[in-house]
């Protein structure tokens, strides 16, 4: 099987810690779909009942839990970036965090729901349009800010705490 999504150097942002994060959550996104594919031929019938015909489905949650860790603390780290350089668009950003997660949250309860627990064709493409539009195009909008406004240095707290 082809990689969902396959990282390339010409997406990291130079912000070492957000890249190894984006680079994570490549991996995270590869194994979520790749377990939440259908099977190709129609499942065999087992009547073993301590069998495990369902651990592909355990499987997709447990990389669902996974990815929704980490991005949950990604956005922490990317927020609290974004605080301390003063990124003047951070209200909206943290908005469109907000409402991913709400994305991924929602995704787990329908998965959680199923016996099948298949990632349908939709919901793939949905996932890779927000990690292209979101994590490569908007996340290089503060990139661009803080390389170009702050000079790539993140300025110092003042006495009462602010910047």
């Amino acid at each position: 099987m082809t990689a969902f999504l396959t990282w390339r150097d010409d997406l990291l942002m130079g912000i070492d810690v957000l890249d190894a994060d984006h680079q994570q959550m490549v991996m995270l996104l590869n194994l979520l779909v790749a377990a939440g594919e259908p099977p190709r031929d129609p499942p065999a019938v087992d009547s073993n009942p301590a069998s495990t015909s369902q651990t592909p489905a355990v499987e997709v949650l447990e990389h669902l839990d996974a990815l929704i860790a980490h991005v949950r603390d990604h956005f922490e780290r990317e927020e609290a970036f974004l605080r301390a350089i003063g990124y003047p668009d951070y209200v909206d950003h943290k908005r469109e965090h907000t409402m991913q997660m709400a994305e991924f949250v929602d995704l787990r309860r329908r998965l959680a729901d199923e016996t099948t627990r298949y990632v349908d064709p939709d919901t793939v493409q949905g996932i890779r349009n927000w990690f292209f539009n979101h994590v490569i195009a908007e996340d290089r909008e503060y990139a661009a800010y803080f390389f170009e406004v702050c000079g790539g240095r993140i300025p110092e707290a003042t006495s009462d705490g602010s910047s």
